[in-house]
């Protein structure tokens, strides 16, 4: 689990979807605030998450099935790698339904 590899790419990832989540929330408050939008955008966001965990999910279930077990790393950029499609997801959808 302590390949030095895999911190660097989660370190990268985790920058990333934070600098956007900066940019896209940067962008949103340009806009004109709506309550309907808001919930249109959380309701898309969930989904996609929702979606985004399970088809990676299942992805690692069926590749290593033969195997029986997960490496933990790949727990971990689950957890990680959520927190920032979320943080991308609702910014992006909230842009896309404010345009």
């Amino acid at each position: 689990g302590d390949n030095q590899n895999k911190t660097i790419l989660l370190a990268a990832l985790i920058a990333f979807g934070l600098l956007m989540d900066l940019i896209v929330r940067i962008a949103i408050k340009r806009k004109k605030l709506t309550e309907n939008i808001n919930y249109k955008s959380m309701n898309a966001g969930i989904i996609l998450t929702l979606l985004y965990v399970f088809i990676l999910t299942i992805s690692l279930y069926t590749y290593y099935e033969g195997a029986g077990v997960v490496p933990v790393g790949w727990l971990w950029f689950i957890a990680y790698s959520t927190v920032v499609f979320v943080n991308i997801t609702l910014g992006v959808c909230d842009l896309i339904f404010r345009r």
